[in-house]
């Protein structure tokens, strides 16, 4: 009878240890206790100040981080994170986008399609930059350090080869009447007239 109930004991604390260890890797695989709505508004709160933010409606913006987070099932510490990641850098991005805007080379989305938008007037043609995120082409043209002249120099000696270079690759600059043959905005001039 002794053994038995050594033995119902140490099953019984096997079972406690194991469920505890199933609850602490819980935890630690979730990254803490789970979101409240609360914590979700003050970090949005904090967020705003801290990275100036501008919102249009300060409660709307909170409702769709709440259900986002929700929907994911993030912790507190996976928001603050995923602000510092959003907007950690903009303050000092903000400030050298705008020297950029300043100085005479092309380093800006804005910039590289004014100058594709010259280049098409000009040449009839239909040359197009890339979507996604402008960030790294923007380094890159930072570096590069072109004039609109060289810029549009190089772009069209790139596309002119049809080898597609290295600064046509960079800033995924796309050439649409490659995309439907047989249909350029030339011909379709040249058949109005």
């Amino acid at each position: 009878m002794k053994k038995i109930k050594t033995l119902c004991a140490v099953c019984a604390m096997a079972m406690c240890f194991s469920t505890l260890s199933v609850t602490a890797s819980a935890e630690e695989t979730s990254g803490g206790a789970a979101l409240t709505r609360e914590q979700c508004n003050k970090i949005v709160e904090t967020a705003i100040e801290e990275y100036h933010i501008v919102v249009p409606d300060m409660e709307e913006y909170k409702a769709y981080i709440w259900d986002m987070a929700k929907e994911s099932g993030l912790t507190a510490n996976a928001v603050e994170t995923q602000f510092q990641a959003d907007f950690g850098k903009a303050a000092e991005r903000k400030k050298l986008n705008e020297k950029r805007a300043a100085d005479v080379y092309i380093n800006s989305a804005e910039e590289a399609m004014a100058a594709l938008d010259e280049i098409n007037a000009e040449k009839h043609t239909a040359y197009n930059l890339g979507v996604g995120p402008f960030a790294e082409k923007a380094d890159y043209l930072d570096a590069l350090q072109l004039d609109k002249e060289a810029f549009k120099e190089r772009v069209e000696h790139e596309m002119k080869n049809n080898q597609g270079g290295e600064l046509v690759e960079k800033l995924g600059i796309e050439d649409f009447n490659e995309k439907l043959p047989g249909v350029s905005l030339r011909s379709i001039r040249e058949d109005v007239q």
